[in-house]
């Protein structure tokens, strides 16, 4: 996989100078690789102050805009990454519009703790609406303990505006200590399906993903539990 020229030396720097004057001037290594970097693997972040959010990460590559859930806002977050686009299309030698082998995505992770008492079956049968369970026939085999141990599920849908495609991963995980599931919903528009990168091509697109991504929370968490993140 090759790069534009100047890429790798030239952004982090630029990136740099770009964030200070928007005012994000800490820097941070979170990862040390020897050797060249490598693609697709985040090298610097920025932030206003340690532990703040937003939080900007740049790689080979690779841009990202991070926000926590708390202070989460979608219009305060929009904004956020559009300012940080304009941050890269100052630092990358070819600007935005002409970066090779183009790719967005939108991604949320959401975590679901279990309540004490009850189980993985139980939260996945009364509170999200996705059904997982092997057949009552499958697990009355003698040699089996009928209870499935560990959940792990994922889907793909096709999207149309934005065109791209959705991915849904449901998976128990460990969140503050405590069981429960990790579901990451993200929305991709690689390549050809990805719009112009521009402002205008941008806001566009991340206004349509959002909702796509707001129907997905909204319909695969069924109406009561839902209310308690109201």
């Amino acid at each position: 996989m090759s790069f534009p020229e100047g890429e790798a030396d030239l952004v982090p720097g630029r990136f740099q100078g770009a964030a200070e004057g928007a005012g994000f001037p800490l820097v941070e290594r979170p990862f040390s690789f020897p050797g060249p970097p490598l693609p697709h693997k985040v090298s610097h972040r920025f932030r206003r102050e340690p532990n703040t959010w937003p939080c900007y990460q740049i790689g080979l590559g690779l841009f990202t805009a991070n926000q926590i859930n708390d202070g989460y806002d979608w219009a305060t977050f929009k904004i956020d990454v559009i300012r940080g686009l304009g941050m890269l299309q100052t630092a990358h030698p070819l600007g935005l519009e002409k970066l090779p082998q183009p790719g967005m995505e939108l991604r949320y992770q959401d975590g679901f703790t279990l309540k004490e008492g009850e189980s993985a079956q139980e939260f996945l049968q009364n509170k999200l609406e996705i059904t997982f369970h092997p057949p009552r026939s499958f697990l009355q085999h003698e040699a089996l303990k009928p209870e499935v141990e560990d959940q792990k599920m994922q889907f793909l849908l096709k999207t149309l505006d934005p065109k791209g495609g959705l991915v849904v991963a449901l998976e128990k995980a460990l969140i503050n200590g405590q069981p429960g599931f990790v579901m990451n919903t993200a929305l991709r528009s690689l390549g050809e399906d990805c719009p112009p990168l521009n402002e205008q091509s941008i806001s566009a697109w991340l206004d349509d993903a959002h909702s796509i991504h707001k129907h997905a929370f909204n319909t695969l968490i069924s109406p009561t539990y839902a209310k308690e993140f109201v």
